[in-house]
Order: C-alpha cells, then structure tokens, then sequence
C-alpha cells in the first residue's frame, strides 16, 4: 500500500511517500531528480523493504527555495532525520544519489546509530570541487532565463542529436526534471553544485555499517574516482559498476536490482575471518568472511606460503561470495604474486555474480580484468558464481591455464 505524507522540516514542507513492506529503506534523490524516478529505481525492493521516498526540499512537490542559504548539506541531511522522526523510524536502511548520496552520507555521519547500512548511488561531492561545476551552473543560469519549458525543449534536441538517447530516456528525464519550480530549480543547479561537504575524506573511515556504492564511467558530474576513494576509506564498503549513462534512464530498475542482492548477502561486520584449507585431491580452499587486510592479511599469505611449501604446486579456490579481498587495491595481486616461482597454478574466484566479482572484489572499481594484467602467471584469475563448477575447476592440476585466461564463466 502507497502512503503519501507531508512533513515539516526547519520551516519547509517535504513531500513523502512509503510503500512496500518490511524493513524500512528511505533513499533521496538527486539535483534535478525527484521521488517519482527514484520510484522506478527501488521498485524490485518493494516485496522486502518498507521504502520511503520523498522529494528534497526545493524539488518537485516540496517545498520551493529562494534562499540559497537553504540549500545547505546539513540542513539537507537534517530533513532526513525529520522524515523518519515523522515516521517513527528509529534505525533504517539509507541512502541517496547524487546530491541524496551527499546529504544521506553527512546523516550517516551525524547520527551512524541510526543506520543499518548505506547505499549510495553516484557519489559527485567530497572534499573537492566537483569537475562539473561551471556547466550545471550554467545550466542554472540558462534556466532562469530561459523558464524550464524552453530549456528542456532545447536539451531534449541536444540528447537526440548529439548525445544519440532514446526517446525513451529523453522523455523521462523531461518528466524528471520538468517537474520543479523553475526559479527553485536554477537556485539548485547554481548552488549545490558548489558544495564540499567534508575538508577529507578520513571522517568515513569512522563509519563501520556496510555500504553499496554504485557508479559509472564517464560522466564528469559523478566522478568514477571519487566514488573509488569512497570505496577505499569506507571500512565496509564495496562498489559496483553501473552502465554509462543513459544506462540508468534505459533501465532503472538495475539500481534496486543491484542494492536487492547486496542487501540480501551476508556481510558480516569488520574484521573478517579466514578459512584456509588443504583438500586431499590437491587444491587450496580459501573462505573470505568481511575484509581481509594488514596483519591479517599477512597472515593469511603465510599460511598459504606453509601449505605451498610443504606440498608443492597447487590449485587455489577463492570463495569470495561473503566479502571481499581488501580494501587495498593490490590485495589480490598480492595473494597472487607473493610466491616468486609461480607455486600458485590457477586461482578460481568464486562469488555472487560476475557483476560483482569483476568491480568489487579488490575495490579498485575498475573493474576486476584490468588490475590483473601483471599476475606473474601471465594470466587472469577465472570468475564463476556456479560452487560445483568452480570445485571442479580447481581439481584440475593439468588445466590449460593460457587459453582460459580473462574469461569470465557465466
């Protein structure tokens, strides 16, 4: 059942909106967006989570600004905390995109009590200026004067001809952004862009809930780096590769899709536990639960370093479905390189999906093929979600390594 509220926050009005059941999830959206498309995003969550959408204040059906000192991140971050005040919601799921990944982060940072773990899509603000800043200001500019009607009319023609979108994506962006006070949206594109909501990024480092963090490459609004240096502070945190844009407009649903399986998965707390053992029919079996890093780390390599020693080549299977290698983007190649004589014959990574596996489980964001080019066995470890197939895998001492190199096992 869909339930529509208004809620005060510091003298504005909020306009809100639950559905679904279970667990609650509230999430905000982004500069220009509003809680309809975000609708579209969290949809395949509704049979699981109670979500709650609203629209950020100066967006959509909340209330307009002509201040721009009310556009505050705080402040912003603050109207979170009304919304489940109003709702009776004492600890919840949060999370946001864009702007919404912004203020969600600063609430998660200003009350982390009150959160279960934080999903945040396109990260575009830190303790930089974001790369983007002169052209969504212009933007602002160009719909003051222009009034939002015209102003869309003219994008829509660019998005057609230069940028090639769909009519599909095309329309729902007009719907998005065509849904906002014309004077309170320029005020928006004109000073938000401008935030730097941290002096570093080292206060995440004190967050320890886990955390899903989307995002895409080229697109110079959200920056794919910065999203790699949330990933590498944030204690428990993991990032997943979205398609460029339009990707997100083509098919929405993907955002819910992606949080759906990491909120399903078993992400124990920090630190994490190691399980290695030799099988009788010649492989070692590694079970990562969390994150495993600095001593703990060593420790496991000399672990493996013994059981390499004592028994000579061997098979490696690295179960990686319930965490994840480190925060330290050269963990696996690490764990594959340690050995200088290449005692290590084959590595078979086993986790939740390939999509995981290739943009999370060294937390580079890059993607899993690019980071291990330089493995000393000329090759790159093998993924698989499949558990019997990847067992199997790992009991074949004679397997021809080079012609299987890069691929990726559906």
């Amino acid at each position: 059942m869909k339930e529509h509220f208004r809620i005060a926050s510091n003298g504005l009005e909020l306009a809100v909106e639950s559905f679904g059941a279970g667990p609650p999830l509230i999430f905000a959206h982004g500069l220009t967006g509003n809680r309809h498309f975000t609708r579209l995003q969290l949809a395949p969550l509704a049979d699981q989570y109670r979500i709650v959408i609203y629209d950020q204040r100066g967006h959509c059906d909340s209330s307009p600004i002509t201040d721009p000192t009310l556009y505050d991140p705080v402040q912003m971050a603050e109207d979170m905390t009304a919304v489940l005040d109003a709702l009776g919601i004492e600890k919840a799921i949060v999370g946001g995109e864009s702007m919404g990944a912004a203020t969600t982060l600063l609430f998660a940072l200003r009350h982390p009590e009150r959160v279960e773990k934080l999903l945040l899509t396109a990260p575009a603000f830190g303790d930089e200026p974001n790369p983007a800043t002169a052209d969504i200001q212009q933007m602002g500019e160009t719909i003051a004067q222009l009034g939002l009607e015209r102003f869309l009319q003219q994008a829509a023609i660019r998005q057609r001809d230069e940028l090639k979108w769909s009519p599909v994506v095309i329309e729902r962006v007009r719907q998005m952004q065509g849904s906002h006070n014309t004077n309170s949206l320029a005020l928006a594109c004109q000073t938000v862009i401008k935030w730097q909501i941290l002096h570093d990024l080292t206060a995440l480092s004190t967050l320890n809930c886990p955390v899903c963090i989307l995002a895409w490459p080229g697109d110079v609004l959200h920056p794919l780096s910065l999203a790699q240096r949330y990933a590498a502070t944030l204690p428990n945190a993991v990032l997943e590769m979205l398609p460029p844009l339009p990707g997100l407009f083509e098919n929405p649903q993907m955002v819910g899709e992606i949080y759906g399986r990491f909120l399903q998965s078993s992400f124990p707390p920090h630190p994490a536990e190691s399980i290695v053992q030799l099988h009788p029919n010649g492989y070692v079996e590694i079970v990562l639960v969390g994150i495993v890093e600095g001593a703990q780390l060593q420790k496991l390599l000399n672990k493996m370093n013994g059981l390499f020693q004592e028994y000579g080549p061997c098979n490696v299977l690295v179960d990686g479905r319930y965490g994840r290698l480190g925060r330290d983007p050269g963990t696996l190649l690490t764990l594959a390189k340690w050995k200088p004589d290449s005692h290590l014959q084959q590595m078979i990574i086993l986790t939740d999906s390939n999509l995981y596996s290739k943009t999370t489980i060294v937390g580079t964001g890059q993607g899993i093929v690019p980071s291990m080019t330089t493995l000393s066995l000329g090759a790159k470890p093998i993924y698989t979600s499949d558990e019997a197939q990847a067992r199997q895998m790992a009991t074949e001492p004679e397997m021809d390594w080079l012609s299987r190199k890069g691929q990726l096992i559906e």
